[in-house]
């Protein structure tokens, strides 16, 4: 069984899989501030809960764009958990050709969220992540990234519009009834809400535009379930993304 960990700027999602299947997973705020014990403590109380146990598993991949995490990480495979690591960073195998102007600057998430996708549907593709920032991934009919699209996120804006507008109240982000709200709260949620599905839905026909082809879209991250049902571009939701691009990164890359 391989851990895959992606480590996101909210939340790090840990997932065990065998034979390409995610068996179990759970997620822990991305918080810098712990150590590898504690980290590795929640880690082995969580598998524990699933009748897994650290001698079952082979080998950590790890996909993360929070630096300061990154070794704390690291370290509690290799020092707490005694299973060798694998880190999603130049140099390793993806079977993913990056045809952008920088690869190296290209975030460990986005690859890792294109393998899996590439995996599992083919190409081409639009790898739609919607997490701290709205991000597409463009790839092409030669399973090439040929580039994505980075836009705000939908919380991370409703919680900068929290933060400015003292008049605004928090809402939770629950469907809305209609496209004018009759309050502030239902104001809110419309314009977040169908914003949100209307930017991406525009973002993927121009990409279309620029590159006429049969693209599948398909998307990922906390707040995709929401924008679902609105969004007339999207044709998949697959939470497993990342994850089963770090096992494809495993298979690719095997241990020494």
């Amino acid at each position: 069984m391989i851990l895959g960990i992606l480590v996101l700027n909210f939340f790090t999602t840990f997932g065990v899989l065998k034979d390409e299947k995610v068996i179990y997973q759970f997620s822990l705020k991305s918080d810098p501030q712990k150590t590898p014990a504690e980290f590795a403590l929640m880690v082995e109380q969580f598998l524990g809960w699933s009748n897994i146990h650290k001698e079952d598993l082979e080998r950590a991949v790890i996909a993360s764009v929070v630096p300061p995490l990154t070794k704390k990480i690291e370290n509690m495979c290799l020092d707490i958990l005694s299973i060798p690591v694998l880190n999603v960073a130049p140099g390793i195998k993806t079977g993913l050709s990056l045809r952008v102007d920088n690869p190296r600057e290209l975030g460990a998430e986005l690859i890792t969220l294109s393998v899996g996708a590439l995996r599992a549907y083919g190409s081409p593709l639009i790898v739609i992540n919607c997490g701290t920032a709205s991000t597409l991934s463009i790839i092409n009919e030669n399973k090439e990234y040929i580039g994505a699209v980075i836009g705000p996120g939908l919380y991370t804006s409703l919680d900068a519009l929290f933060e400015k507008a003292s008049m605004i109240p928090e809402v939770s982000l629950l469907p809305p009834k209609s496209s004018i709200g009759k309050n502030t709260e239902e104001a809110l949620r419309a314009g977040f809400i169908y914003g949100f599905a209307g930017l991406i839905d525009n973002l993927v026909k121009k990409i279309k535009e620029e590159y006429p082809l049969p693209f599948k879209i398909i998307a990922s991250g906390d707040w995709s379930v929401i924008v679902k049902g609105l969004s007339k571009e999207i044709n998949i939701i697959d939470h497993d993304l990342g994850l089963k691009g770090l096992y494809e990164i495993h298979k690719l890359n095997p241990c020494e």
